[in-house]
This record gives C-alpha cells, sequence and structure tokens, in this order.
C-alpha cells in the first residue's frame, strides 16, 4: 500500500474516530433570584418522570441571591424539579442542557411553576 493510501485511511479513521467520542458533559447554572431558598434539585430526562437522585444531595440550600452550578449532565432536555425551604415543589418541563444552561428564578416564575405542577 502507498504510503499517501496509508495516510489518508489514518486520517479517516482519525476524524471517524474523533466524531464517535461521547459528547462532553453539560452543567446547570442555576441563579436564585427568588426570595426562597431552594433545597432540592431532581432531573428526568424530557416526558420520562422518573427522578433522578437529589443534585444537591449533601450541600447547603441554594439561598436567595446565590448561584450554584450542577455538573456532570448528559446533554439532552430534562424536567426539572426544584423544591423550596417551604417544601414547596416547582417543575419547569423541557429544559434543553447541552452545554451550560443557566437558569434564573424569580418569585413569579416559582409561584407561578407551583401552581402548574400540582
Amino acid at each position: 500500500m502507498r504510503p499517501a493510501v496509508r495516510l489518508l485511511g489514518l486520517a479517516v479513521l482519525l476524524a471517524l474516530g474523533l466524531s464517535l467520542r461521547p459528547a462532553a458533559a453539560a452543567e446547570l447554572e442555576i441563579v436564585n433570584g427568588s426570595t426562597k431558598a431552594i433545597e432540592h434539585v431532581y432531573l428526568a430526562r424530557k416526558n420520562q418522570r422518573k427522578w433522578g437522585p437529589d443534585r444537591l444531595d449533601g450541600q447547603d440550600a441554594i439561598t436567595p441571591g446565590a448561584t450554584r452550578i450542577v455538573a456532570g449532565i448528559d446533554p439532552t432536555a430534562y424536567d426539572v424539579r426544584l423544591s423550596d425551604d417551604a417544601d414547596r415543589e416547582c417543575e419547569l418541563y423541557s429544559v434543553v442542557i447541552t452545554s451550560t444552561r443557566r437558569l434564573e428564578l424569580t418569585d413569579g416564575m416559582l409561584e407561578e411553576c407551583t401552581r402548574e405542577s400540582h
């Protein structure tokens, strides 16, 4: 086999190998602009309704004015469940997280999604 053909074949294999790598993990940046502390964050792949573990397990709550990054998320669309310090739950549907997704919480947003999820 000619060296040029071998190099071309190697280049094709390298290109395919690089494109077949799994996507890098994504992250959810939660900015708490509300007056409520967020104590629990759960994710479920869109429309699956099987909630994963609490992403804040063992960590302090996201206090008003604070920001928390939840890392190591597979890039896709999720339903997100938040629970505040009064045990009210808020569910957000079809949140696309493909790299870093910023989720800015407000009192109005939490009130609206709490009403819709019950």
